[in-house]
């Protein structure tokens, strides 16, 4: 009688961790998803990029107009629209030969090319037209790209994340609903990607020093926009 006891005590435990194991085998269904958001805003500032190119037959003339030069563009970003020494930084400086190539003949080494190239950070985007035509009025040279951005970028890429993973989970939700089960937990995160994509514009062409300006320059900075791509597993 007591061996009969022991066996059925056995079973009954045996039975106990059959259907443990098949509970937790049972819960471990995972659905993985994606999930995108995306956050757009006006921009709030711009970079301008402004070049101040001078030639000269003797290398020390052409970087000496071109320092004057300069240095009356500076004068007026500072001076006259209040921007910081932070505001404008030097993106390059270049010297270059210049050379003429009569035919049949050796090239001809006729002077030189000075181009400083400076990227202006504007926080007042009223301003940005007034700018532009005031530094073309004072030695610019060549005004290449506008790049509107915003100041606010990071905060914007944690929104779209937040967007993002949103998305993914209501996409789960829907297949756990489909599937007649319920969403337990997330078990996997990743982050795919963050994308922006600033707006770009050109400001003018190059034009020679002292030439006159072309009308007020008038530039819309458009719509950015900020994305985000998540992938999640859940449990259900």
């Amino acid at each position: 009688m007591r061996l009969f006891s022991q066996v059925l005590v056995v079973g009954a435990c045996m039975v106990a961790a059959y259907a443990t194991t098949a509970q937790a085998s049972d819960s471990t269904y995972v659905i993985s998803v994606s999930g995108v958001g995306e956050v757009k805003v006006e921009p709030d500032m711009a970079y301008l990029t402004v070049g101040i190119t001078t030639q000269a037959k003797v290398v020390s003339e052409a970087q000496s107009q071109n320092s004057t030069a300069t240095a009356n563009v500076n004068q007026v970003l500072h001076e006259v629209f209040k921007l910081t020494d932070q505001d404008v930084k030097t993106t390059s400086y270049n010297v270059s030969p210049m050379y003429e190539y009569p035919q049949n003949s050796q090239p001809v080494l006729v002077g030189y090319s000075v181009k400083h190239t400076l990227q202006v950070r504007v926080k007042d985007l009223s301003r940005l037209g007034d700018i532009i035509d005031a530094v073309g009025r004072v030695g610019a040279t060549d005004l290449g790209s506008v790049t509107f951005s915003t100041s606010k970028r990071k905060q914007l890429e944690l929104e779209a994340l937040a967007l993002a993973y949103a998305d993914a989970q209501s996409k789960a939700e829907v297949l756990a609903k489909a599937a007649a089960r319920t969403l337990v937990r997330a078990v996997r995160i990743s982050q795919s990607s963050v994308s922006y994509s600033p707006v770009r514009a050109e400001a003018a062409n190059s034009r020679a020093a002292g030439a006159p300006m072309p009308s007020p320059t008038t530039l819309s900075g458009g719509e950015l926009t900020i994305s985000a791509s998540v992938s999640v597993d859940y449990q259900f």
